[in-house]
C-alpha cells in the first residue's frame, strides 16, 4: 500500500509538470507569430487572429496554474494526512505494549506489523520498539515447569524477523533478551545484537543469523537444522548439547564456542 502511494504522488505530479508544460509552449507559439517583427506576409486579421489565440492561450495557462497549484495543495494535503494517521496509528499501538492485559498487548504488535507493511520506510523504527519489549519481557513457566518465552514476546520476534522485513530493517538490538524455547524457526534475524541472550532450547532450524552477535549466548539445547551461521560471532558461546558438526561452524567459529 505504502509503495502503491508513492507510485501514485508521483505519477500526479508528473501529470501537473506535464500540463504546466503544454500550456506555455500553446502560450509561446502565437506570441512568436504576434511579436516577431520579421515575420512576412501576415495581414491585419491575420495578426488580430495570433492576438486572440495569444490571449485565448494566456487563459489556458492562467487555468492550468490554477490546476498545477490544486495538484500540488492536494498532494501536500495527502501527504500531511498520511503521515498524520501513521503517527497516530504507531502512538496509539506503542501505548498498547504498556497494558497488563496480554490480549491489548498481543493487539498492539499486530498493530505495529500492519504499519510496518504500509511504510516500508518505518520498519526499522518498529523493530526497534518491539526489540526493546522484547528485552523487558518476562518470561512464563510452562505446564512442564520450564522457563519459556512469552505469547506476546514471542509474536513481537516473529514480526521482527518476518520475510516482509528485511527489505527496512538494519540491525536488532536483541542483547541479554531472555528467549528459552523461542520459536525462531525461519525468521531471518540476521545482523541482530545477540549478545548474552538467552536461546536455550530454542528452535532455530532454517533461521539465518548471518552477521549476527551471539557473544557469549546461552545457546544449549538448541535445534539448527539447516541454520545460517555465516559471518555470525560465537566467541563465547554456551552450545552444550548440541551436536556442533551439524551447525557447518567455521574453525574460527568452533574454536570459540563452549561446549562442554
Amino acid at each position: 500500500m505504502g509503495k502503491f502511494r508513492t507510485w501514485l504522488l508521483w505519477v500526479l505530479a508528473m501529470l501537473a509538470i506535464l500540463l504546466l508544460g503544454a500550456t506555455f509552449v500553446g502560450l509561446a507559439l502565437p506570441l512568436r507569430s504576434l511579436l516577431s517583427e520579421r515575420v512576412e506576409g501576415l495581414t491585419t486579421a491575420e495578426r488580430l487572429k495570433a492576438a486572440n489565440d495569444a490571449r485565448t492561450t494566456f487563459v489556458s495557462a492562467m487555468v492550468g496554474a490554477v490546476a498545477l497549484g490544486s495538484v500540488i495543495v492536494g498532494l501536500r494535503t495527502y501527504k500531511l494526512s498520511q503521515s498524520g494517521q501513521f503517527t497516530d496509528r504507531y502512538s496509539r499501538a506503542v501505548e498498547h505494549l504498556s497494558s497488563e492485559k496480554t490480549t491489548v498487548r498481543l493487539g498492539g504488535i499486530y498493530a505495529l506489523e500492519r504499519l510496518a507493511k504500509d511504510s516500508s520506510f518505518d520498519k526499522q523504527a518498529v523493530a526497534d520498539v518491539l526489540a526493546a519489549f522484547i528485552r523487558e519481557a518476562a518470561t512464563v513457566v510452562n505446564s512442564d515447569g520450564e522457563r519459556q518465552l512469552s505469547s506476546d514476546a514471542q509474536a513481537a520476534i516473529r514480526v521482527i524477523g518476518a520475510k516482509f522485513m528485511r527489505g527496512g530493517r538494519r540491525e536488532v538490538n536483541l542483547a541479554g533478551s531472555s528467549l528459552p524455547l523461542a520459536d525462531l524457526r525461519s525468521l531471518d534475524l540476521s545482523r541482530s545484537d545477540l549478545v548474552n541472550a538467552d536461546l536455550s532450547m530454542a528452535s532455530l532450524d532454517n533461521a539465518t543469523l548471518e552477521n549476527s552477535n551471539l557473544a557469549g549466548a546461552d545457546l544449549r539445547g538448541i535445534t539448527a537444522n539447516g541454520t545460517k551461521f555465516s559471518g555470525a560471532n560465537l566467541t563465547s558461546a554456551d552450545l552444550r548439547g548440541v551436536k556442533v558438526h551439524k551447525l557447518k561452524l567455521t574453525d574460527s567459529q568452533m574454536a570459540s564456542i563452549r561446549r562442554e
